[in-house]
């Protein structure tokens, strides 16, 4: 896996420049899947980690457009194929384009006015919306481009995901993982 993290400020100081950075940086790795977007950043140490899953939980309950990402533990989670869910930007290799009706019916699923593809050597990103959403549910206020997407290439997506901190109650526990994965279910 490659994971790049970006300060927030990125996005202000390079207007419409980060999907263009992803898609160089997909011609050169050709990742299989992936996504882009506004993410929690974990600790790196497993002592952060277990300080920071009390915090983490809520907040993704609340945030339905915040990525959560472990991706030791998401790379063990798709070796059976799939994608995790979708973001911002989503990365699918061109294997996964027939299994979904092809490009023609993606396009006729998806406007393009609201969500742009690029094309890259091997793969495709999806662009939900011109910039990134995070929604608040205590707002019923969802992501509605993810909605969107995550409906479409719903037939790829993982069936499961164990958790990624496990450590104390109320964590990123397997069911509460379960629960983020399929949030925009039924949305």
């Amino acid at each position: 896996y490659l994971h790049i993290h970006l300060p927030m400020r990125w996005l202000a100081d390079h207007p419409g420049g980060f999907p263009p950075y992803i898609r160089d940086v997909c011609e050169r790795v050709r990742p299989l899947i992936g996504y882009a977007g506004v993410g929690f950043q974990l600790p790196k140490t497993f002592e952060g980690q277990i300080k920071s899953e009390e915090i983490i939980a809520p907040l993704a309950k609340r945030f339905p457009g915040v990525e959560v990402d472990e991706p030791i533990q998401t790379s063990i989670n798709i070796e059976d194929g799939g994608i995790k869910g979708v973001n911002w930007l989503t990365i699918l290799d061109d294997r996964y384009i027939p299994e979904l009706g092809g490009l023609d019916y993606l396009r006729m699923r998806l406007s393009e006015d609201i969500f742009p593809f690029y094309k890259y050597d091997g793969g495709l990103i999806i662009q939900a919306g011109p910039w990134p959403q995070i929604g608040d549910t205590t707002k019923n206020q969802w992501p509605e481009h993810y909605v969107t997407l995550a409906k479409v290439l719903k037939k790829i997506q993982m069936k499961e995901h164990y958790g990624i901190i496990q450590k104390k109650p109320g964590a990123m526990d397997n069911e509460t993982m379960k629960e983020w994965l399929f949030r925009f279910d039924g949305k």
